[in-house]
């Protein structure tokens, strides 16, 4: 509170500011009406937080990195966790990432931060070679408790490097001081095949859109749909989209957020949803993507270098070297050539199955008339 109002402010104010910051941080998926409520049942007038000032504010009161976790270790080497995690954007708040695309980028970070940027200015992340236990990145986290969620102390989850955290994906680590968390990684790769390229691609019941992903485009389409209504974008989607020219909803948005709640909730796909009354995302899945699938385990601890007292133990490594490979071809069957057949030869001949009929007709009364004339 110090940090953000400085010194000498009023009980009353550093009230009015915490209830009105706690309320910006509950417009979250899917509680979109979770400030407005909130602020309903507070009998406390709103602190004048100017729109501008709400990123920096909740920047500045956020928990770091080492508030949350005592100690790093990757691929069985220690590091400093400020210099290999960075802030992320997610629609659940501000959270932290690591190897993250879509995370927060700033000029005072660490050159060993992952992903950094090499030679040709290109973001390179830490790669994992090996397979089992402590071949990943291992966290010493602290037993901090939380009063909304129990005894609930983080939630994680592992996506891609280049997709926006989905909420879906979240796990929640409870406190086990005696255990340790296991979370094994399996990864699945798809590939579209190039026999993808040549069909049309309203048919296609995926996209080709590089390495987009179903994900992100449902999170851009919600943000869209946000703004159209309410002119302003959440804090969470304005650092998503790294937009600093837009207005970010503060707390006379809250009402409008609210009545879009029912809409943001009951997403349909343009391709499945012909009448649909609710929001219309024209979002397919990517015909090329890796998928990360986990396993979670919690395990009684083995080893004697994580007896941090009231700690907990998490380690994320992949669980085999290999990987599950999928092509997604395009495939042509008997009914489809007939088609095409009978379509083009339509397009270009004008010809159909009745010309045909009409033909044949013809050719036999004139077969017929020849041999009746004959034996006349």
């Amino acid at each position: 509170m110090t940090r953000v109002l400085g010194s000498g402010f009023r009980d009353e104010t550093a009230t009015r500011f915490s209830t009105t910051l706690k309320a910006l941080t509950m417009v979250t998926n899917p509680k979109w009406d979770g400030g407005y409520t909130y602020f309903q049942s507070q009998n406390v007038t709103p602190f004048p937080i100017r729109n501008d000032d709400i990123i920096p504010f909740l920047k500045a009161v956020t928990h770091s990195i080492d508030d949350i976790i005592e100690v790093c270790y990757w691929r069985g080497s220690h590091f400093n966790c400020s210099d290999i995690f960075r802030l992320q954007s997610t629609e659940l708040g501000l959270c932290h990432s690591f190897n993250s695309y879509t995370s927060l980028q700033s000029s005072t970070d660490s050159k060993m931060n992952p992903p950094f940027r090499n030679e040709r200015g290109e973001l390179v992340g830490f790669r994992s070679i090996s397979e089992g236990r402590s071949s990943g990145i291992d966290l010493i986290l602290h037993p901090k408790q939380s009063v909304s969620s129990g005894n609930i102390i983080v939630r994680a989850a592992v996506n891609s490097p280049r997709m926006y955290p989905p909420v879906s994906h979240l796990r929640p680590l409870q406190h086990q001081p005696e255990g340790m968390y296991r979370m094994e990684v399996q990864v699945e790769v798809t590939k579209a095949h190039s026999s993808l390229g040549a069909m049309d691609r309203n048919w296609l019941p995926c996209s080709l859109s590089g390495s987009d992903t179903m994900e992100n485009c449902l999170l851009s389409c919600r943000s869209r749909h946000i703004w159209q209504h309410c002119g302003c974008l959440l804090y969470t989607h304005a650092l998503l989209f790294n937009n600093d020219k837009v207005t970010i909803c503060g707390v006379e948005q809250f009402q409008c957020l609210s009545r879009l709640t029912i809409s943001l909730n009951y997403v349909e796909l343009r391709y499945n949803s012909a009448n649909s009354t609710g929001l219309v995302c024209d979002c397919k899945p990517v015909c090329s993507e890796t998928m990360y699938t986990t396993n979670t385990q919690l395990m009684p601890r083995e080893t004697s270098l994580f007896t941090f007292p009231y700690s907990v133990h998490f380690d994320v490594f992949y669980f085999s070297k290999w990987a599950m490979g999928y092509v997604v071809r395009g495939k042509i069957t008997q009914s489809d050539v007939i088609v095409g057949l009978g379509g083009t030869s339509g397009l270009y001949l004008g010809a159909s199955f009745i010309s045909f009929i009409e033909v044949l007709v013809m050719v036999v009364k004139i077969c017929f008339l020849k041999s009746l004339n004959h034996t006349i």
